[in-house]
């Protein structure tokens, strides 16, 4: 996942991209910010007047509209996209952890000492 915040007359607005197999954890960790349910280590969802979200092509687009009066601290927010980021990983991880669990294991076996690997 990369991002790219930018400074907005009102707020923030977050660019996201390498997130390809990941948005609906992504979108679903946004939703929570929205609803006030937000795990991030920080504060900044206080100063959260709105938030707009839009999904195109693999990249999602967040525009934070800060209440009158106050400002985010950019770092607090990248503090919070870190944070999601971890959290959709290991989202991602358990849901594929399960469907691998659920198919048929391979045996390992140990190559011969004549194995020869291709940088050989």
């Amino acid at each position: 996942m990369k991002y790219n915040i930018s400074k907005q007359p009102d707020g923030l607005e977050v660019r996201i991209a390498g997130v390809e197999g990941k948005e609906k954890q992504l979108l679903e960790a946004i939703q929570e910010c929205q609803d006030g349910r937000c795990s991030c280590p920080t504060q900044e969802y206080r100063k959260l007047e709105s938030l707009q979200v839009e999904q195109l092509n693999g990249k999602i687009s967040i525009r934070l509209r800060s209440k009158a009066g106050t400002q985010f601290d950019q770092l607090e927010i990248e503090r919070c996209l870190e944070h999601t980021q971890k959290q959709v990983k290991l989202q991602y991880r358990s849901i594929a952890g399960w469907a691998n669990s659920r198919s048929p294991r391979i045996p390992h076996v140990a190559p011969s000492p004549t194995t020869r690997s291709a940088s050989e």
